[in-house]
């Protein structure tokens, strides 16, 4: 009877933990001041490789920085600022409703994505999710205990893939998102 009551006791622990994981995420994003993350983007599409390296800055949802080498892309409520720095130019667009993109996973936006429970693996937390709208699958990653991300990946089907690397997460500092001039960049308006 007590070995029942301690296993019983366990597994109901267990099962509330299991809850509780994809919470601590949240709660890891939203400290006060935003949270940066390092990152290696990598996507392959039809037998095409593309891989680079940024910062992910997570400012409150639905506001959030990707700043690499070549691009910045700002998401701001509906509104995206793509800003290519090599061509120095400026577009401005709005979001598809229902669209859903891998950073949108990584700010933890779960409109429109079904989430499995929590697996606990030797290196982590593993959470299943699947966009039906889109016959998309992917996981997210997480270290155990913080809801530190540590991965993402995006299924679209074969050979169609996009997986996010989070090299390092912290609060943002004092910095903030470095300025970047734009006062000589070409500027294309799509939002019309």
């Amino acid at each position: 009877m007590i070995r029942f009551v301690i296993f019983s006791g366990w597994f109901t622990s267990f099962g509330i933990s299991q809850v509780d994981i994809f919470d601590s995420f949240l709660h890891f994003l939203h400290q006060d001041g935003g949270v940066q993350m390092d990152i290696r983007y990598h996507q392959e599409q039809f037998g095409e490789s593309y891989k680079v390296a940024g910062a992910f800055y997570f400012l409150e949802d639905d506001y959030y920085i990707y700043d690499s080498h070549d691009q910045r892309i700002v998401v701001n409520g509906d509104s995206i600022t793509t800003i290519n720095k090599q061509a120095k130019q400026v577009i401005y667009d709005l979001s598809i409703p229902g669209d859903v993109t891998i950073f949108d996973i990584l700010t933890g936006d779960m409109t429109g994505i079904e989430l499995e429970p929590a697996i606990l693996e030797k290196s982590g937390y593993k959470i299943m999710f699947t966009v039906p709208d889109w016959e998309l699958s992917g996981v997210l990653r997480l270290k155990p205990g913080s809801g530190h991300p540590t991965a993402v990946e995006l299924n679209a089907g074969e050979g169609q893939e996009i997986r996010i690397r989070i090299l390092s997460a912290e609060p943002l500092s004092e910095r903030g998102v470095p300025d970047f001039d734009m006062t000589q960049f070409d500027v294309i308006d799509l939002r019309e």
